[in-house]
Order: C-alpha cells, then structure tokens, then sequence
C-alpha cells in the first residue's frame, strides 16, 4: 500500500511539472527582430539608402540586448569607408540560398538609423549581379519576411 501511495504521488509529481512546463514555454519565434521591437522601430522606409562596394566581413550581432543574434555584413564602398550592414536573425538567414562571401560584389539597399550612437543600415533587399542573385529580407512596406504571417493575412479554413 505504501507503495502504491509512493507511485501515486509521483505520477501526479510528474504530470504537474510538465504541466508547469507547457504553460510556461518560450514560442521559438523572432528573437527581439520583431515589428513592434525597439529595434525594427528603428527601420523607417523613408530613410531607404543604396551602398555599393564589395563584403569585407561577416559575422555574427546582438544588436540590443534582448535579441537574439543575427547576421551582419561588412560592405566596403568605394571610398573605402567600412558599413555595418545587419541582414536579419541568424535562423532565417543562415537558411537562404544566397551564400555571400567576402569578396562579393553588392548592392545593398536598405534604411540608415543610429545604433548606440553607430550608423548601421538594416538591409531591404542584396543584389548581387555576379552571381545573378538576390535576397530579399523585407517586403515592400519594410515588414521582415522571417515574420512570415501577420495581422489580416490568416484566414479561415473553411
């Protein structure tokens, strides 16, 4: 009998923790590169710039501190003035087919704002006519592609 209580006791012991669990989760989603984030209010469609030059570096950024790394390029003009170039989260880009290199001939176009008192430039779209692609990283109204979804676009399945 005793140990049957024991058992009971950590069958419920088990089942509330992972109830616990479940309705204390984390969505994987964004990371902070959300709309509404403090860093995408940084992104203003008004201030859509062009930069051309060649990708000097690239490497990995947590632009603020409650964000989660993304992808940034180095692009060098052709006044050899070094421009951070953030491309979106990790997760997203690491999956496109783009493979940039440093080296690479580009035209990024994409909006200036200051970061910690840095110009940087989050990229819209990356041309790069040598290898005869294109990424884009945000659709004409500047809303990020890694969203996927957004208000208005979700409809019934009936």
């Amino acid at each position: 009998m005793k140990r049957l209580v024991i058992l009971a006791i950590l069958v419920c012991g088990v089942f509330s923790a992972n109830t616990f669990a479940q309705k204390n989760f984390k969505w994987l989603g964004s990371d902070g590169w959300i709309i509404g984030s403090s860093y995408e209010q940084l992104f203003n469609n008004y201030n859509l710039t062009v930069i051309t030059g060649t990708v000097y570096d690239e490497d990995t950024v947590t632009p603020m501190t409650t964000m989660g790394r993304g992808i940034r390029i180095i692009v060098k003009d052709q006044n050899g003035t070094l421009i951070p170039v953030h491309l979106g989260p990790y997760w997203y880009i690491i999956h496109q087919d783009m493979n940039l290199s440093i080296g690479d001939e580009v035209e990024v176009h994409g909006a200036r704002f200051s970061l910690n008192g840095k110009d940087t430039y989050a990229a819209y779209y990356i041309l790069m006519a040598s290898k005869n692609r294109e990424l884009l990283l945000r659709d004409q109204d500047g809303f990020p592609l890694w969203e996927g979804w957004r208000s208005g676009t979700v409809r019934s399945c009936e």
